[in-house]
């Protein structure tokens, strides 16, 4: 997977590409939303027995194309 995806995303550690690219999830779980909807689902993940975070933010590379920066 992240041969076909992984010019799209920034610098990362060697572990963060272990858990972004898990053969177990098919490359990770990823869920992209706004900022501002981000406490409401973090709080329907927690009433449902999910303890999620924020990992990375959208944005735009040098280039015009969107980068994913994992945090």
């Amino acid at each position: 997977n992240y041969d076909s995806y992984g010019h799209k995303i920034g610098d990362i550690t060697e572990r963060q590409r272990e858990l972004l690219c898990d053969p177990q999830t098919s490359g990770g779980l990823l869920i992209a939303l706004s900022p501002k909807a981000e406490p409401e689902f973090l709080a329907m993940a927690r009433n449902n027995g999910l303890e999620l975070r924020a990992i990375g933010k959208l944005t735009h590379h040098s280039s015009g194309t969107p980068l994913v920066e994992i945090r």
